[in-house]
């Protein structure tokens, strides 16, 4: 019966995923042109669609994954929250090419804030990923224009400040196998180009997850213990 409960509360959660990515670009991405139909945003919201059926189904079982480690607990609750921001994250990018400042900056502050309280070596190490991250990705970005964009830095960013160095570059390997076999399936399958553009951002956000899941961090690990 609980797993079921894990499995309702992912469903719902999925669902408000799925609503909160068309409502959010409507309302704060009306002047970028990755929203090409601001207006309509809200109407679709909350329908059902292959895309959104995959990640409420998809949050339900994270969910009760979760439930059977972590039990209802506020370390479930934690891993949850954070996991359903990420697939938020990936789900507006995945629709909009867009990730908002809104949501990611604030998110940077609140994992460093978090990171800091209290003061411990982790803490700085959390604070050097971030760095290092940025300015690896900013370098990227800079030699390669058209490829990153300003949100695919920031989004690297926070998993910097997540994770903290070393163990930040898990995640963005995992982030990194998933992106090239997505390429690789699509060129041999649909006929993609070189030339496509494939949004990086979400592959970013399941990495992040399969790294917390997989192969946690030192602070993650002690939660599902």
């Amino acid at each position: 019966m609980p797993h079921l409960l894990a499995s309702f509360f992912g469903l719902s959660v999925g669902w408000l995923i799925c609503w909160l990515s068309d409502w959010l670009p409507a309302q704060l991405g009306r002047n970028r042109d990755a929203l090409s139909t601001p207006a309509s945003a809200p109407e679709q919201a909350g329908k059902v669609t292959p895309l959104s059926l995959g990640v409420m189904l998809g949050t339900a079982v994270l969910y009760t994954y979760l439930y059977h480690r972590l039990q209802f607990s506020g370390n479930f609750f934690f891993l949850a929250g954070l996991t359903g921001f990420l697939i938020l994250l990936a789900v507006i990018d995945v629709k909009y090419r867009l990730i908002l400042n809104v949501l990611i900056v604030p998110a940077i502050a609140i994992i460093l804030l978090y990171q800091f309280w209290p003061v411990t070596q982790a803490s700085w190490f959390a604070l050097l990923g971030g760095m290092v991250i940025f300015f690896l990705f900013m370098l990227v970005a800079i030699l390669s224009p058209g490829g990153l964009g300003g949100g695919d830095v920031k989004l690297a960013t926070l998993l910097g400040v997540t994770f903290g160095l070393p163990y930040v570059f898990w995640a963005l390997l995992a982030g990194a196998l998933m992106g090239g076999g997505t390429a690789v399936f699509l060129m041999f399958v649909r006929g993609w180009q070189r030339k496509t553009h494939i949004p990086y951002g979400p592959f970013l956000c399941l990495g992040a997850i399969v790294a917390l899941l997989v192969n946690p961090i030192p602070w993650l690990l002690s939660l599902l213990r």
